[in-house]
């Protein structure tokens, strides 16, 4: 419909102004990758612990990148970061945002409600209270409803763009609007389906624009086939999600019209 085209390029004009610094671990002193990669890891597994929406870790997992990318972080306030801005996104995203006591449980009690509500207000000012921004995730979800596609392949798209969530490198350096079509026109062809259709012109993007980005996220969909990747496999090896973490990939990946 005209009313998801305008939508997605009015998302498009507005997530420069959410876009994290994609380098901001080459400022951070005491925290790496690899820290993140926990954070995530752990921020999944709450999510699913509180039956939050995918959206609201996605969203939460932005808000944390946005904010080490203007504020220098140690080790032992990493997790803080992370629950607040869980406990922020929740609050508008989720019907069940659950009690902040919840919160400070989840943290096994590492940080008390008095820590998160401090952290909250640091990072809504740091950020100017711009909370929202779309997601790779969101740019997915948007495209797979102009298409009449199987619901397989928007669980399978989900679950490329939570993969994607892991890495900071090389993820952020991509738009989450590219990304979010990447995943989509990756998920399609896992399930062996073209992988370009009409539809997608209105995205902006040609598939020559999508694949360094639809290769690194088949490299990573690869990396974590058969082994487990934590929380995320996890999650989507569920029945809920058609067990979409468990789809044979093909060996190789072939990017053409």
């Amino acid at each position: 419909s005209p009313y998801k085209d305008d939508n997605f390029m009015h998302l498009r004009r507005i997530e420069q102004k959410y876009k994290p610094n994609s380098k901001y671990m080459s400022l951070q002193m005491d925290i790496n990758s690899n820290m993140r990669a926990i954070l995530v890891d752990w921020l999944v597994d709450v999510g699913i612990q509180f039956e939050f929406s995918s959206e609201a870790v996605h969203l939460a997992v932005s808000l944390t990148d946005r904010f080490l990318s203007c504020t220098t972080v140690t080790k032992g306030k990493l997790q803080l970061v992370g629950i607040a801005c869980l406990f922020i996104t929740a609050k508008y995203e989720e019907v069940n945002a659950q009690e902040l006591k919840m919160y400070a449980w989840i943290t096994d009690n590492t940080y008390t409600k008095k820590h998160i509500l401090r952290m909250e207000q640091i990072i809504m000012d740091r950020l100017h209270f711009y909370v929202g921004g779309p997601t790779a995730l969101s740019f997915m979800s948007l495209v797979y409803s102009l298409t009449r596609s199987p619901k397989k392949l928007l669980y399978l798209g989900q679950y490329l763009c939570e993969l994607a969530l892991i890495d900071n490198e090389p993820f952020l350096s991509f738009l989450p609007s590219l990304l979010g079509v990447a995943a989509y026109c990756l998920a399609r062809y896992i399930l062996g389906y073209i992988m370009w259709i009409d539809e997608l012109n209105m995205t902006g993007y040609t598939l020559e624009d999508l694949k360094p980005a639809i290769n690194s996220l088949f490299n990573k969909a690869r990396d974590v086939a058969g082994k487990s990747a934590g929380s995320i496999s996890e999650k989507y090896s569920h029945p809920n999600f058609l067990r979409v973490a468990e789809i044979e990939l093909p060996e190789i990946l072939i990017i053409c019209n």
